[in-house]
């Protein structure tokens, strides 16, 4: 009976240990540079701070639409607002312009890039910012918004500045941010969610 009761605790810590680690890993992408999550547990409400990999549903205001639709008037609900999910899978260092992508970083500056999907996970269509609502935060503490106007880099499309989602579309892509030579970027933010890179 002990000798039982001892395989059923190492078998539950076994599993404890497994579910432990299988919360972030790390592998190189095929893009020279790159870091590509592979495995995460989203977990919104555990940590303010999400990893490559975890998704995270944000409720965004809809300001072109009235608070109160004309059907809920009579009920007096109100509309709620769009909801996207955000994840960001990738990020990679040193990014280029594709052939047909524009003209590359300053002298003395790099471009890293974050591999995101934008899904609208809300309850009507989405139509406003997507690539452009993003922002970089190095190890300083600076913050970096994304470099307008690339078409797409060598590694793949970027995502577009603004745009339309229908309910349940995704949209995914590179966003690139333009940092210092000696920079690291540490966070990405999107509204209140933030991820550690």
């Amino acid at each position: 009976m002990h000798r039982s009761l001892a395989a059923v605790g190492v078998s539950c810590l076994m599993a404890a240990i497994t579910c432990t680690a299988c919360g972030r890993a790390d592998v190189t992408d095929n893009a020279p540079g790159a870091r590509q999550a592979v495995a995460a547990v989203s977990s919104p409400g555990h940590r303010t701070t999400a990893y490559l990999g975890e998704s995270r549903a944000l409720d965004l205001p809809v300001p072109d639409q009235p608070a109160i639709s004309r059907a809920a008037e009579k009920t007096g609900v109100r509309k709620p607002p769009a909801q996207l999910t955000v994840t960001p899978d990738a990020v990679l260092t040193d990014a280029r312009p594709a052939a047909n992508g524009g003209r590359g970083p300053a002298d003395a500056e790099r471009w890293d890039a974050v591999r995101v999907q934008v899904t609208n996970t809300g309850w009507d269509t989405y139509e406003g910012g997507i690539g452009d609502s993003f922002t970089l935060l190095d190890t300083g503490g600076r913050s970096h918004r994304p470099v307008p106007g690339i078409a797409g880099l060598t590694v793949g499309d970027t995502l577009e500045p603004r745009g339309r989602l229908l309910l349940g579309e995704r949209a995914d892509g590179w966003v690139t941010f333009s940092l210092p030579g000696d920079a690291t970027a540490s966070e990405l933010r999107f509204g209140d969610a933030r991820w550690r890179l």
